[in-house]
């Protein structure tokens, strides 16, 4: 993953994620897009990703229920 701010992803990725999905540097880096110094995004949390699977799952589970 290259060294980017919490404000490139979102731009890139159309998302609004916040901050605490990620973790982030502790100290201001230099963003590879923007230019700046700013904390960027080191990795997913993990919490972040087991909550994203968990949600998709349940969201399977109730389309298979409907039909």
């Amino acid at each position: 993953m290259s060294e980017i701010c919490i404000d490139c992803w979102n731009k890139y990725m159309e998302t609004t994620d916040k901050p605490r999905k990620f973790l982030m540097s502790r100290v201001p880096e230099l963003c590879e897009d923007c230019g700046q110094y700013k904390r960027v995004i080191i990795r997913y949390r993990l919490h972040s990703i087991l909550l994203d699977r968990i949600t998709e799952m349940v969201e399977d589970v109730r389309c298979q229920r409907k039909r």
